[in-house]
């Protein structure tokens, strides 16, 4: 019979590793959403989760790692969506644009968006990361898109993008059912003008 596997005398006792680090990831986003950027403590946090904060600083060092992987957590959905992950294919043009204009107004992203500027403010080495990282959503964008026949530019996927986050961070300030609206209602504007002048742009290359 095999023994079991010791545990090193760094791992937290009794609490496996994934589980351990989605409880944390998920009650860092609890205390984000209901309290803010200045309640993202690791003693909060810890505490949301029923974990010793021990158990927070060993999966998360320092408060930029922790930032870092609540962002990959949270979007996680998003990026599966716009990755062509097997769990999340957009099926059409439409199944794309539907789910794109649900996200708009969930206001947990933007909020955490704007915590990450905060905080980057206190450490420069969160900027280059939020840059990589917006850049790495555009391409999958685009990947998504090409996947569903279309080609769409760089230029015009980054204003669609700008165009998201922003309306995003306006309902997420203003948290209101009408900005929720007027979120999902632009965002379905945009990116029907997205569409609308990829196709237009096919026809005259073709033409």
């Amino acid at each position: 019979m095999m023994e079991p596997r010791r545990q090193s005398a760094s791992t937290p006792p009794a609490i496996a590793a994934c589980d351990a680090r989605t409880r944390l990831l998920s009650a860092a986003l609890q205390v984000l959403h209901e309290n803010g950027i200045l309640a993202l403590t690791q003693t909060h946090v810890a505490a949301a989760a029923g974990m010793r904060q021990s158990h927070l600083t060993y999966y998360f060092p320092a408060r930029s790692d922790l930032l870092k992987a609540i962002v990959e957590h949270a979007s996680s959905a998003v990026l599966g969506l716009v990755g062509g992950q097997p769990e999340f294919p957009a099926k059409s043009v439409a199944d794309l644009r539907k789910r794109l204009v649900r996200q708009a107004s969930d206001v947990r992203m933007p909020r955490l968006m704007i915590a990450m500027a905060v905080a980057s403010d206190e450490d420069p080495s969160l900027k280059a990361w939020m840059a990589a990282f917006e850049l790495r959503i555009r391409k999958l964008l685009g990947s998504a898109l090409q996947r569903l026949g279309l080609q769409v530019g760089d230029r015009e996927l980054a204003l669609f993008h700008a165009t998201l986050v922003g309306v995003s961070v306006f309902n997420a300030s203003a948290g209101t059912a009408a900005s929720a609206r007027q979120a999902r209602n632009l965002i379905g504007a945009a990116f029907d003008r997205l569409i609308r002048d990829s196709r237009a742009q096919a026809r005259q290359k073709g033409s």
